[in-house]
């Protein structure tokens, strides 16, 4: 059986539940920063420490099932899906995690918690950052990660330059996906039509920087200003409906009314 044989095959919440469950119990804990392994690439399991910063913050482990269970049925919910499509996969874990995280990135309030985490010691969930409006790369970054592989999709996650975000295998080539920096597309009357993240289709020289490079890449480097909102255009996305949220693929509609968001790197 194929994986999106399975996939489809989950009808019930009870399946889907036993699917995640699945996925857990395969993975295996450990650790990850970005001093010690700055690419990872398996589904981070609820045992893993993982650390925004290992000096700075305590480790925050991704423990909420249920948040993968709501995910994979508003996942079945939506209109149009195609689970090999890797950019509308991209597109709904962005809508989603907007929606747990909070769509702001408050550093300051986020710099309590951490200090708060700090003074209190011990491990934190990632439950603490749920609506608060807080959760910047690090945490944005982590659970895409783990609702991509949710979803059959191939990431990695990469730590470097004091950022984090994703490298996305597509069907001809690799994208880098930035979970934490957007656009947020809304209509007319400025009402949101969806979040669309910063992406960018890669050659295979930038892929290789990226990846094996031995030099200390950053966002400041000439190639990643190039994250251009015209890259969503080029994977071929379906029109969707998402709670109500039209997420389309409209190319010269949609086009302008992106409103360019100045970057938080």
């Amino acid at each position: 059986m194929t994986f999106e044989e399975k996939f489809n095959n989950l009808k019930t919440q009870e399946d889907i539940e036993n699917y995640v469950n699945e996925k857990i119990n395969s993975s295996k804990g450990g650790f990850i920063d970005s001093i010690t392994k700055s690419k990872y690439d398996d589904f981070i399991s609820p045992e893993t420490e993982c650390y925004a910063s290992p000096i700075m913050c305590n480790p925050i482990h991704l423990d909420d099932k249920e948040m993968y269970v709501d995910f994979i049925s508003e996942y079945k919910k939506t209109e149009n899906v195609n689970i090999s499509n890797v950019g509308q996969n991209i597109l709904l874990v962005q809508n989603y995690i907007e929606e747990y995280f909070g769509s702001g990135r408050d550093e300051m309030k986020r710099r309590e918690l951490n200090s708060s985490f700090l003074s209190g010691g011990g491990d934190h969930s990632i439950k603490e950052y749920k609506g608060k409006n807080v959760a910047v790369c690090f945490e944005r970054s982590t659970v895409a990660h783990n609702l991509l592989h949710l979803l059959g999709s191939q990431s990695s996650l990469i730590m470097r330059g004091g950022h984090a975000y994703l490298l996305v295998k597509g069907k001809n080539s690799y994208v880098l996906y930035d979970p934490n920096n957007l656009t947020k597309v809304t209509n007319k009357t400025n009402n949101t039509i969806f979040y669309s993240p910063s992406l960018m289709i890669l050659d295979d020289n930038t892929y290789n920087d990226l990846v094996y490079s031995d030099k200390q890449i950053t966002f400041n480097d000439n190639f990643l200003s190039r994250i251009y909102k015209k890259d969503m255009y080029e994977l071929e996305i379906p029109k969707l409906n998402y709670k109500g949220l039209e997420l389309q693929k409209e190319k010269e509609e949609n086009k302008e009314q992106y409103q360019e968001k100045e970057h938080n790197f």
